[in-house]
């Protein structure tokens, strides 16, 4: 979730100071899905951008978890004898 939180704060960042260092694109295609919804907070309210951030990063959280957990379950289902 940290690594999530600092690539949207980055990503928000980057777009509000055209003057930034950016971050690829594909970078959070490829690793946070859910990222795309960025694009929604450029004519969104602060309070709105707000929302669309934490939404965003329960959102990349999940799929981590989901994956974490089929990984688990499946290495657990592999022990097995």
């Amino acid at each position: 979730m940290l690594v999530a939180t600092l690539l949207t704060w980055n990503a928000y960042y980057s777009n509000s100071h055209p003057g930034a260092a950016k971050i690829s694109g594909s970078v959070f295609f490829i690793l946070f899905p859910p990222s795309i919804g960025l694009m929604t907070t450029e004519s969104a309210s602060k309070p709105e951008q707000i929302m669309i951030i934490v939404l965003l990063v329960i959102g990349n959280g999940g799929i981590y978890w989901l994956i974490s957990f089929l990984v688990r379950r499946l290495r657990g289902l592999a022990e097995e004898p």
